[in-house]
């Protein structure tokens, strides 16, 4: 069990840190893909949509570097096991807004869609013990030896002077 968890959290990783790395490869990532994207997301009539014409599409620069970074650290957590709660989270935060920019509790397809699918993943790896085999968050865990058993009561044996 542990060891298909390990190649979970690996695969998953690794489809991250591609992601990041395309993105970073990507000279025109910020004006030609992303605030493309957030400008469709910003076309419909309701609380999200003034949310990213005001607060995101002004920085979409800052955006792409932060969704780069984010997905590049979020790799080498998956990827390396370390701090891999913590990457998991940053995934499931990530995803989970891009779900919900994207309307995707809108429809059923919304719940059967890829994103989705990833955003559940992102979930259970933050609550399945995916770092037990080959991570490197084995190495702070503190190993506490169990207490030792306290000794039996001295027996005495009835009659006698001891």
């Amino acid at each position: 069990m542990t060891s298909s968890l390990a190649f979970l959290r690996i695969t998953v990783g690794i489809a991250w840190l591609v992601g990041g790395l395309l993105k970073v490869l990507d000279p025109n990532y910020a004006s030609g893909v992303l605030a493309p994207m957030l400008t469709n997301w910003a076309l419909r009539d309701d609380a999200i949509g003034a949310f990213i014409t005001s607060n995101v599409l002004p920085n979409v620069d800052v955006l792409a570097f932060a969704l780069k970074a984010a997905e590049l650290l979020i790799g080498i957590s998956l990827v390396f096991g370390l701090f891999t709660r913590l990457g998991a989270f940053c995934g499931f935060a990530i995803v989970a807004a891009g779900w919900v920019f994207q309307h995707g509790f809108d429809s059923a397809a919304g719940y059967g869609g890829s994103t989705f699918i990833v955003l559940m993943t992102m979930l259970f790896l933050i609550v399945a013990p995916a770092s037990r085999v080959l991570a490197a968050d084995r190495l702070f865990v503190r190993r506490v030896a169990a207490p030792a058993p306290a000794p039996p009561p001295p027996t005495t044996i009835e009659g006698s002077t001891a």
